[in-house]
């Protein structure tokens, strides 16, 4: 998720991301911008997912960090070895982050269904 503001009621948030949890859903969620209480609703739901959060400087900032962060989704170990020495202050924090996720053995699987 990304944004600069979390308008929702926080406590039935948290409950829906216990059940995503439960389902071995991650949220992984980039904060824009000064506000100390959407900050802290970002956090706490990558946190309590299991996810990552990562506060980034601008807006411009996320083009910056998503394909690092679907490389990770798709290759989680692979991404992280292949990836250059960022020089980036956003994709460095982000790489950072990601290198203290615990170890997964299945990556992101992406199934269709037909309706």
């Amino acid at each position: 998720m990304f944004g600069d503001r979390f308008d929702d009621n926080l406590a039935q948030t948290m409950g829906i991301a216990d059940r995503l949890q439960k389902q071995g859903t991650r949220i992984y969620a980039f904060h824009v911008g000064g506000k100390s209480r959407s900050r802290n609703a970002y956090e706490q739901l990558a946190e309590r997912t299991g996810g990552a959060f990562v506060q980034l400087s601008d807006q411009r900032a996320f083009a910056r960090v998503m394909p690092v962060i679907a490389a990770y989704l798709l290759r989680p170990a692979e991404a992280l070895q292949a990836l250059p020495a960022p020089k980036d202050a956003d994709v460095k924090a982000l790489v950072d982050r990601l290198k203290l996720q615990p170890s997964t053995a299945d990556p992101l699987r992406l199934t269709w269904r037909k309706s």
